[in-house]
């Protein structure tokens, strides 16, 4: 193929942009939750012999503690949870509430995952 793109690289070049980490993490978030549980089983290497939402919700806080502790960490976790708080609510003002109430342990360990990719 002379001049011509390859494989998967040819819907990026089209659209005039890759998307970045935390855009293909927060794709995550439009999976039914049967698939993003699978989707941290395939692609969090932490996540080992766990299954169910109580396994998800300790991993969530795990991989949160283990963003929080690096240097920078409360910032990049902060950029993390607003990433997905606007992908889910659509707002722009963050709301904690939200946070720590209402988002369930898949939007912590993607927060989380972002945080890390912020480094």
């Amino acid at each position: 193929m002379q001049g011509g793109v390859q494989g998967s690289n040819v819907k990026s070049v089209k659209r005039g942009k890759r998307m970045s980490k935390t855009e293909k993490l927060l794709k995550v978030l439009d999976l039914p939750e049967e698939e993003q549980e699978r989707w941290v089983f395939e692609n969090v290497s932490s996540y080992q012999n766990l299954c169910g939402e109580k396994s998800l919700a300790d991993l969530a806080f795990r991989l949160r503690d283990k963003v929080i502790s690096s240097e920078n960490g409360t910032r990049k976790w902060v950029c993390g949870m607003f990433d997905v708080y606007m992908k889910m609510t659509g707002s722009k003002l963050l709301n904690w509430k939200w946070g720590y109430v209402e988002a369930k342990p898949i939007h912590w360990i993607v927060a989380a995952l972002i945080a890390k990719e912020k480094a």
